[in-house]
């Protein structure tokens, strides 16, 4: 009977010309049918020829939906700013670019809104008869960001709600190491840069998935005095946090090196800063900036990297 009552729903839906909901995750399932899409733009990228509404940052490997700019009039004002944070039902042929699933939109009749209550906030619920243990909930170097909203930059559901867990960024620099290139005047030196992000989750009940990206910026000063920018970027997505549960990421170590003398640095790298985002079940959750102006350059460098 089950199966009898899904093969006539199923057949109502064809006859309504109904098209198959599915989430962005099955996506590539779809390639070669229409198909209605949903999920949460997490991100957009706009430029000249084309805009991108991104559900996962992931957007090398997963769905996404393309403007042309030959489309960007049926719209009034920015795109982006449009669908952004919000949860959308996307409708089109869904097709392949590059190994990744996507639907090329050309009027916004195929973009619907999801308009979804406001959920319930998500408490710390420590179990009384085994209560956690100070190490279990301290602050960590940024205690503010435990029940952290989503950044203004990237609305989201989550905005009013408390998260369930914590975050803390940390970058150590190591101490500059003479590395044997010794002249009257000056010398050469090396030192390592790294991050760690301690993630903690404050409830008695899994969290997850999580994601993280992160970016160390460095400036190259040549012996003329001219400086390059140099960017190291990586991350890492689908954690899961055990009840109470710790874990530390870690960015890959970055090499400074150059040349310096008694006055300072002559040449070689020097450290701008670091940024560092977190996505919970794929929502901008977390930002870390230091200083606050790597914010801009780093968000152009992971743009870039398309």
């Amino acid at each position: 009977m089950k199966l009898v009552a899904v093969m006539l729903f199923a057949a109502a839906a064809f006859l309504e010309g109904a098209e198959p909901i599915v989430s962005w995750e099955k996506a590539r399932d779809a390639i070669g049918r229409r198909a209605t899409v949903e999920g949460m733009i997490v991100a957009t990228h706009k430029t000249e020829k084309v805009c991108n509404l991104n559900f996962s940052p992931n957007w090398k490997t997963d769905f996404s939906a393309v403007i042309f700019a030959r489309s960007f009039s049926q719209w009034q004002g920015d795109i982006g700013e449009l669908y952004r944070g919000k949860k959308v039902r996307i409708t089109g042929v869904v097709t392949e670019y590059q190994n990744r699933p996507q639907i090329i939109v050309t009027d916004p009749s195929q973009i619907e809104t999801v308009k979804e209550p406001t959920p319930a906030p998500l408490m710390p619920d420590p179990s009384p008869s085994q209560p956690a243990s100070q190490d279990q909930v301290a602050a960590t170097t940024t205690p503010s960001t435990a029940h952290l909203p989503a950044s203004s930059g990237e609305p989201s559901a989550l905005s009013k709600e408390l998260l369930p867990f914590e975050v803390g960024v940390k970058r150590f620099t190591g101490a500059k190491q003479a590395s044997g290139v010794v002249t009257k005047t000056e010398s050469s030196f090396f030192q390592t840069v790294r991050l760690d992000m301690t993630l903690g989750n404050l409830r008695n009940a899994p969290v997850g998935p999580l994601e993280w990206q992160w970016v160390i910026g460095l400036l190259e000063v040549s012996s003329s005095g001219s400086l390059k920018q140099q960017f190291f970027s990586g991350g890492g997505r689908g954690m899961e946090l055990k009840p109470l549960d710790r874990k530390v990421v870690r960015s890959e170590e970055v090499m400074l090196a150059g040349m310096s003398s008694s006055r300072g640095m002559k040449s070689g790298h020097r450290l701008r800063g670091h940024f560092v985002r977190v996505f919970y079940q794929g929502r901008l959750v977390f930002e870390e900036a230091n200083p606050p102006n790597m914010k801009s350059v780093a968000e152009k460098h992971l743009a870039g990297k398309r």
